[in-house]
């Protein structure tokens, strides 16, 4: 499954991913540096005899770490291998908010064509 396969590259640059928003309002952040993700859609990419025939999947990436430097270097990596497996980054990223004043964040919205 396309997710599966992100949370794989991303797994394997910073062991720890977890989606977007699955904390607790008062639960610690899980590590000193982390990827979260968002599912934003899978909508239908194009139909074929009243079927679909593939879904683009958009998904926001986030990485929050205590170490400002590896925000850029990590998220950068993260934007490397997923272009490798045939995601669509545009850009570098952008800033992104952290609820805890010790974390920095960065992220970048990618687009995946899965065609079936």
């Amino acid at each position: 499954m396309v997710l599966d396969d992100l949370i794989t590259i991303l797994s394997g640059i910073c062991g720890t991913v977890i989606e977007q928003g699955s904390l607790a309002d008062d639960a610690p952040y899980p590590a000193e540096r982390f990827f979260t993700f968002w599912n934003e859609s899978s909508d239908d990419h194009k139909h074929y005899d009243n079927n679909t025939y593939g879904y683009a999947w958009l998904v926001d990436v986030n990485f929050y770490s205590t170490n400002p430097d590896d925000v850029y270097t990590t998220l950068d990596a993260a934007r490397l291998a997923l272009k490798q497996s045939g995601w669509v980054i545009n850009g570098k990223g952008h800033a992104i908010g952290s609820d805890d004043k010790r974390y920095s964040g960065r992220g970048f919205t990618a687009a995946f064509l899965d065609i079936e």
